[in-house]
């Protein structure tokens, strides 16, 4: 299950529920030719998803060709589009440029620190989860709270991490 405040922030948590080795949406498994690429297109896989990530990603297909190719409506492969924009915005900057306002964006998309730490550096080098997460706590101040949320069929709530990722407790 994934709930978020964001569509995309959903999309992302409940890729991660799937299987534990997904970080989220971004592609995954070997890279695939243009021909792969529609092949998984016309028949909804568990795959299609990671075949989306790359042509969105490498811009080989276009979001309208997508689509056409897939049947899902363009709302959907547009929200995907802004998450693999924002990852490719992300992509080799250092860690310490990352300022509040970016770090709080990244959270909204549902980017998970795994998924920042593959995406940025520390001093040229690769970032690890724990440099990510120090930086967003530690220094930018941005962190997930639990929020209740009530089930109608059921007398007992849930709690769930979701919000604007900014604890306004002290």
């Amino acid at each position: 299950m994934g709930i978020g405040r964001t569509w995309e922030e959903s999309m992302q948590k409940a890729l991660r529920m799937v299987d534990p080795g997904v970080k989220g949406f971004e592609p995954r498994g070997p890279t695939l030719t243009h021909e792969q690429m529609m092949t998984e297109f016309q028949k909804p896989t568990d795959k299609r998803v990671f075949a989306i990530a790359q042509a969105l990603e490498t811009g080989e297909v276009s979001p309208m060709d997508i689509t056409m190719n897939t049947c899902i409506d363009p709302w959907f492969i547009a929200r995907l589009k802004l998450i693999s924009d924002f990852r490719q915005l992300l992509r080799g900057k250092e860690l310490h440029q990352m300022d509040k306002e970016t770090m709080v964006q990244a959270k909204k998309y549902g980017l998970s620190d795994p998924q920042i730490a593959s995406l940025v550096k520390v001093n040229g080098a690769a970032a690890t989860e724990d440099a990510v997460r120090l930086h967003r706590v530690n220094t930018l101040g941005v962190t997930p709270f639990v929020k209740q949320v009530r089930r109608a069929t059921l007398f007992s709530s849930l709690f769930f991490p979701l919000g604007r990722h900014i604890s306004t407790v002290p």
